[in-house]
């Protein structure tokens, strides 16, 4: 005696669009509101530099913008083991 099978073509399908379709209601609720910022241009002064053991250089760095933000610049060598100071970088500020 011949079985048939349990999910014919049709109910694959169907249950495929369902999957999506509850996916995309996953999807849809999960959304955040994306809050506004700006991008500003801040120049950021050397606070501290570190060496590690595998040769790379870490300068850290205090920006002048209002919430004063500190930015970590990673070096492939030493140099002369000294952080470059006054830096320039473009922060992301969000609106408060």
């Amino acid at each position: 005696m011949r079985q048939r099978p349990l999910r014919t073509p049709w109910s694959r399908l169907a249950m495929a669009v369902l999957a999506v379709l509850a996916c995309t209601a996953v999807l849809a609720e999960d959304t955040k509101p994306t809050k506004p910022f700006k991008i500003i241009d801040a120049e950021c002064e050397a606070t501290a530099s570190e060496s590690s053991a595998t040769g790379l250089f870490v300068c850290q760095y205090a920006c002048n913008d209002t919430d004063h933000t500190k930015v970590s610049v990673v070096y492939n060598t030493s140099g002369s083991g000294q952080c470059r100071t006054p830096i320039k970088k473009k922060i992301k500020q969000y609106i408060k």
